[in-house]
């Protein structure tokens, strides 16, 4: 597993100082992102050979349906729950958001990305490149700025920061 930093972490690593902070990592894939961030983090994730990937790196990486009612961590005890291309492929996007909330600490904050239907950038990678980005057969949900936005706020969240890569 390569523990470089991939260029769209490096940013938000050092504006929230995640290395040092304690993650929830929703649907941590393989957990190479899990890696970056600090001490007793921890990923949820359904794959099991995505699970078994990150135990093998001494990553803390738990089997886990997102869209279950139990998850096998600790309410109210993170700094941080990053949420990265995971709310394209829930079918509740607005409920898993409202239970992530429970996962939080006081001052608490969650990072959300998500590809973003129909914005320039992705048009023209997908004809160029044969990205499939936000047409990814595997997505049931599809936003746009203002519908992530709208989203995350209607989820009891206040916006700190938007921004697009």
């Amino acid at each position: 597993m390569n523990k470089v930093t991939p260029r769209r972490l490096r940013g938000i690593i050092e504006n929230y100082n995640l290395s040092s902070k304690k993650v929830l990592d929703l649907g941590a894939g393989d957990g190479s992102y899990l890696m970056h961030f600090g001490n007793n983090s921890a990923g949820l994730e359904i794959g099991k050979e995505n699970v078994t990937t990150a135990n093998k790196a001494k990553l803390n990486m738990m089997t886990c349906d997102l869209e279950s009612d139990a998850w096998p961590v600790n309410s109210f005890d993170f700094d941080v729950v990053w949420c990265s291309n995971y709310l394209e492929h829930s079918l509740s996007p607005h409920r898993l958001l409202i239970k992530s909330r429970g996962f939080l600490n006081d001052q608490g904050v969650i990072v959300i990305a998500v590809p973003l239907a129909y914005s320039f950038s992705n048009i023209v990678s997908t004809v160029f490149s044969q990205w499939r980005g936000y047409s990814a057969a595997d997505h049931v949900n599809f936003f746009n700025r203002k519908s992530i936005m709208l989203t995350i706020e209607r989820a009891g969240f206040d916006l700190i920061e938007v921004y697009s890569t």
